[in-house]
């Protein structure tokens, strides 16, 4: 076997501390940690970059006094992690999903569901009706919203669905979660699953690949990276609409995750290991988008995880 090939990763990373109190911002060479509101009333999440500017989005999420967050808000953070501004101001019982800003930062993407508890059904605020927003990020106005695009525990964006254009973007609809009662099935929407693209010129919803799951798209191509079985990674390319294998994972390995690079020519993948006895072993690889070979990162950054 020959010498992995090394590469070079740059870039800026916001993740979110396991404390619950804090984010660590990296960059090529820096570590800054700055801390996030957590308490009794009010908690932070979702922290991704924009692309044009050093600062951020997140969700602030508002709790009342039994516990229960009743709303969650779009919000931009600076890099002391000071809110500068709301860009989303949630109405009671509005709940948004993670945020995510199109490639130049002109617009906004989010899921959106309404929380109306019942008592006598608990299970159902995990099978809630989904829809997505879409805004126009500077001047803060809702372009489109899209009703009823799935279930809350179904429908979701992972970290790069915007497509170059800033009129196509990517989701995914799950078909590895299902809730059961001892037991038994619970009734979900029976949209087919798999990675759907949306154009906002045409208002038209397309399944791009069926079965397929955390769906992301390249940074300098049309193309769409995704994962299918936990076993395998695919890339589907809209120009040619050919998919093409990349990654098959070892016996005991499941893929969790993939991330492009920055420069398009390489995914990296964290996944885990499943051994006998319960014993698990966490991991990640970053391997060649054209040819699956597998490389070593030369950085002075944390990885991706």
């Amino acid at each position: 076997m020959g010498k992995e090939q090394e590469v070079k990763v740059e870039g800026k990373i916001a993740i979110e501390n396991s404390n619950g109190v804090s984010a660590s911002l990296y960059f090529p060479s820096t570590k800054k940690e700055v801390p996030l509101i957590y308490n009794k009333e009010e908690i932070y999440g979702g922290l991704h970059w924009a692309s044009t500017t050093d600062d951020f989005v997140g969700i602030r999420q508002f709790i009342n006094k039994k516990g229960r967050i009743t709303r969650g808000s779009v919000v931009r953070f600076n890099l002391d992690g000071e809110i500068t501004d709301t860009v989303y101001e949630a109405k009671e019982n509005e709940l948004t999903g993670d945020a995510y800003l199109s490639n130049k930062d002109n617009k906004l993407l989010f899921t959106l569901t309404i929380d109306h508890f019942d008592p006598a059904n608990p299970l159902g605020q995990l099978n809630r009706p989904t829809s997505i927003v879409v805004m126009d990020f500077k001047e803060k106005e809702v372009i489109k919203k899209i009703d009823s695009v799935g279930s809350s525990s179904k429908v979701e964006f992972n970290e790069s669905p915007w497509f170059a254009d800033e009129s196509r973007f990517i989701y995914d609809v799950r078909g590895d979660r299902k809730m059961t009662i001892e037991g038994e099935s619970i009734a979900q929407d029976d949209k087919a699953t798999g990675i759907y693209l949306y154009d906002l010129n045409t208002d038209r919803h397309t399944l791009l690949v069926e079965g397929g799951y955390y769906g992301v798209v390249s940074p300098v191509a049309d193309q769409v990276a995704y994962i299918t079985d936990k076993k395998q990674i695919w890339i589907y390319d809209l120009t040619s609409r050919e998919k093409r294998l990349v990654y098959t994972a070892a016996k005991n390995e499941k893929v969790m995750r993939i991330h492009w690079t920055p420069s398009g020519e390489h995914i990296y993948l964290t996944n885990y290991n499943e051994f006998a006895f319960d014993f698990f072993y966490n991991g990640s690889k970053l391997i060649g988008a054209n040819d699956g070979k597998e490389a070593s990162i030369n950085s002075d950054g944390p990885g991706f995880d």
